[in-house]
């Protein structure tokens, strides 16, 4: 069906071979570095992505393959990296974010209800 010189698209984005995509990953798995150095990264790519697929679909979509996909898969990078920086901040200020959200205890409740 779609032999007018294009392949069916069965195999990862090309942006995931990308070797910023892939340091990214590399971030935010915690080898020399972490989700705050990958956010820039994934960003980046984002801004990229999102350009090719703005020039594709202005070409009625006769982009490159991918570029949707591209794009896809940098956002979703790189709202993991944000969502997991908050997260490793918090866990880094000690639980005090998570903790201030809990309701004040009860001191009765606290030495045993015999107050």
């Amino acid at each position: 069906p779609r032999s007018q010189g294009r392949p069916l698209y069965t195999m990862a984005p090309p942006i995931a071979s990308h070797p910023r995509f892939k340091l990214g990953r590399v971030l935010m798995a915690g080898s020399g570095g972490g989700p705050e150095e990958a956010i820039d990264v994934f960003c980046a790519l984002l801004e990229e992505a999102v350009e090719r697929a703005s020039r594709a679909v202005g070409n009625e979509g006769e982009g490159p393959p991918g570029d949707g996909l591209d794009a896809a898969l940098a956002e979703y990078e790189y709202g993991n990296a944000l969502f997991r920086a908050v997260v490793r901040r918090e866990e880094d200020d000690g639980g005090e974010a998570a903790d201030s959200k809990k309701p004040a205890a009860d001191p009765s409740v606290e030495d045993g209800g015999h107050g």
